[in-house]
């Protein structure tokens, strides 16, 4: 009996209270993600060469267009195709269950043509029995080679789409795509970083990057603008394209106009990747963690954001211009794996009566369906002034309260709760006072300390000076300049030394003997000296006026909402 050791009376832990088990189930997540972007990706590489093959050529257009995965950036591995999937399949199956698998059913009480492919008399039926074979593809041999048979069973396409020359036939499909179509727009095969005549961003890797497998992705490092690597963008297997990332399809509307609406504002839906990362921005920490808080940590561990813990869903960044409210939500765009919104007044302000509103609620359905979503509005003072009865149009009222109606709604829809709202503005005093209640926090975004200054110096001017004394004294020179001020005076001071060689190369004129005179060592990069940055400083001026400073202060006193210390 001494042996027993009493019974403790604390209850088992739950399955997350674990940090550990937390940290785990975040990771699966991800992993389950990153497997599931490629089997789509896959997919719909095997689809589009399938297409291809059958010279399905309008179908084949189309799918490039809606999922931007072109088969001038892609192809399919060796020895992989559609229909060798399939058959594959068929095989297991019927090594499985005994029976051979059903991958179709006829509609419409139709009897079942096991031997034949679509309706009867239906035009593509038509087409295919004309290109196919009747009879199910006959099973390959164990002793095979490794090329498939998969095209054993159907018949050969045109010569013009045969895959022997992949460039000739991906050329005839875009020669010869739908000229009929609503807008006339034709796929323009892009290379890697390209952009078609659609406006769309066509980025990926290539094919020889994606085969050298999960070692090729750990080693691609992202380049900051301190020239650096990022561990971020290694830890990434989709990499910092953005349009890596595949949409799913726009779901079904009942009208025209419905679809027109969100045509409008899926062109909104960012693309190309603005290529700013935290480590970027200098300074700012109480908003960078605020918007990890409100954007990433949510949906990287979405069970410590539950009930009275649910995220942020709405942060306003306020402050003189140029202080990098805008840099922040390219951050936002850059680092979180969201959808991004980025809404200006004339995405949403429409002259027909009604559309406004219709534009406002087809946003907030859009972020729902491609949740997680961000929805950025900068300058939300254009939009969401303080409403009043004086003069102001009955259709800017609407819109507003659309704008705020929609924004209570969020949390009451399903995937509601993870769409955020960023929003930016240079006059909060302006803001509707419902506005400012549905926004939960308001972070006043400052002037550069002393210590972001260097930083700043350091980064724009990294091979000027050799002592820390003169990113010291550059930060002394432009206290009370903003982050876009400093921008412009060390460009102004790189610009001093390229003037000198203009000059020179200008004196020199048109003599035939100036590359006499002209020194003829290899050219440095350009290097800014102190006197360089004083002299652009006397010459550039704040724009932020010290009255303006005062108002934020106050502002931020009366109705700032930051991060608790």
């Amino acid at each position: 009996m001494r042996h027993l050791q009493p019974l403790s009376s604390t209850a088992a832990p739950a399955p997350g209270s674990s940090l550990a088990h937390m940290k785990a189930q975040q990771l699966a997540r991800e992993e389950e993600e990153k497997l599931r972007a490629r089997r789509v990706k896959g997919v719909i590489v095997l689809v589009e060469q399938f297409l291809l093959e059958q010279g399905y050529q309008q179908t084949l257009q189309a799918l490039q267009q809606e999922s931007r995965i072109s088969l001038t950036q892609f192809s399919a591995a060796d020895n992989i195709d559609l229909l060798s999937v399939v058959q594959d399949y068929e095989e297991y199956y019927a090594f499985k269950c005994q029976r051979a698998p059903k991958l179709y059913r006829v509609r419409g009480g139709s009897s079942d043509d096991a031997d034949g492919v679509g309706g009867v008399g239906s035009e593509s039926g038509e087409r295919m029995l004309s290109r196919t074979r009747k009879g199910a593809p006959a099973p390959r041999a164990a002793t095979s080679s490794s090329s498939p048979a998969s095209l054993s069973s159907v018949g050969k396409p045109p010569p013009h789409l045969r895959p022997t020359n992949l460039a000739r036939a991906l050329s005839h499909v875009q020669a010869n795509g739908d000229s009929g179509s609503a807008n006339g727009d034709k796929l323009a095969a892009a290379p890697n970083g390209g952009t078609s005549a659609l406006g769309l961003s066509l980025q990926g890797e290539s094919a020889a990057a994606h085969n050298s497998g999960r070692e090729g992705e750990k080693g691609r490092r992202g380049i900051g603008r301190d020239g650096e690597g990022s561990d971020d963008a290694a830890e990434d297997p989709l990499g910092p394209l953005m349009s890596r990332r595949i949409l799913k399809p726009l779901p079904p509307f009942p009208t025209n106009e419905l679809n027109e609406l969100a045509a409008t504002i899926l062109r909104e839906i960012l693309d190309v990747n603005p290529s700013v990362r935290w480590r970027d921005i200098a300074d700012l920490e109480s908003a960078k963690h605020l918007l990890q808080e409100a954007v990433v940590m949510p949906v990287k561990y979405p069970e410590l954001f539950q009930g009275i813990l649910r995220p942020w869903k709405g942060i306003l960044l306020f402050g003189p211009p140029g202080t990098g409210k805008t840099l922040l939500a390219k951050a936002v765009a850059t680092e979180c794996r969201t959808t991004f919104f980025n809404i200006a007044a004339s995405s949403v302000v429409s002259k027909w009566r009604g559309d406004s509103e219709k534009l406002v609620r087809m946003l907030f359905d859009l972020a729902v369906h491609y949740a997680p979503s961000t929805i950025f509005i900068d300058e939300i003072d254009s939009l969401m002034s303080a409403r009043s009865s004086d003069g102001e149009h009955e259709g800017s009222r609407r819109m507003k309260t659309e704008l705020l109606t929609q924004m209570d709604g969020l949390s009451k829809r399903r995937g509601g709760e993870v769409v955020f709202v960023l929003a930016a503005s240079n006059v909060p005093w302006d803001l509707d006072t419902a506005m400012l209640r549905r926004l939960e926090k308001r972070i006043l975004v400052s002037l550069p300390t002393r210590d972001a200054r260097v930083l700043m110096f350091r980064r724009l001017l990294p091979n000027s000076f050799a002592s820390d004394a003169d990113y010291e004294a550059c930060a002394a020179l432009t206290e009370g300049m903003s982050g876009a001020d400093i921008d412009v005076v060390c460009r102004e001071a790189m610009m001093r030394p390229v003037r000198k060689l203009i000059s020179q190369l200008e004196a020199a004129g048109n003599d035939r003997n100036a590359h006499v005179r002209l020194p003829s060592e290899p050219l440095k990069p350009p290097a800014a000296t102190l006197e360089d940055v004083q002299a652009s400083v006397a010459c550039t001026r704040s724009s932020v006026r010290a009255a303006d400073l005062d108002k934020y202060d106050v502002w931020t006193r009366e109705h700032g909402s930051g991060l608790s210390t």
